[in-house]
């Protein structure tokens, strides 16, 4: 995740303890315009991503292998200090789909809001 790059090694260690592991089979992991309470790594499986113009297929393995960017970025304004962030989470701009059995690593909105990131961005 492009956005977790630059971030402190201490912050990222924060950030995994609150990685959770779950298996989805033929199922919504996240739907198109609902709320992100969660973003997701894929460990292993196929997952469909679609909007209404596109689909394509994510894997573990191959980047990106994840969903979630909107939420880091929301999680990283409201750490901020001059920022004026709504407390409403981002909407998907994607549904994600479990294409037979998948197992991902998932971070809840809730739990990553417990994170505090200080002035631990790297430069």
């Amino acid at each position: 995740v492009e956005s977790l790059e630059a971030m402190d090694e201490e912050v990222l260690k924060e950030i995994c303890k609150h990685l959770t592991q779950k298996t989805y089979k033929d199922e919504y992991i996240i739907l198109k315009d609902k709320q992100m309470e969660m973003m997701f790594f894929i460990v292993s499986g196929v997952v469909s991503v679609t909007n209404e113009s596109s689909k394509h297929y994510r894997r573990e393995g191959e980047r990106p292998n994840h969903s979630g960017d909107e939420l880091i970025q929301h999680w990283m304004r409201s750490k901020s200090t001059e920022a004026n962030v709504p407390a409403e989470l981002p909407p998907s701009p994607f549904s994600f789909w479990a294409i037979g059995e998948v197992e991902v690593q998932i971070l809840k909105a809730e739990d990553l809001a417990r994170v505090q990131l200080g002035d631990r961005i790297g430069s």
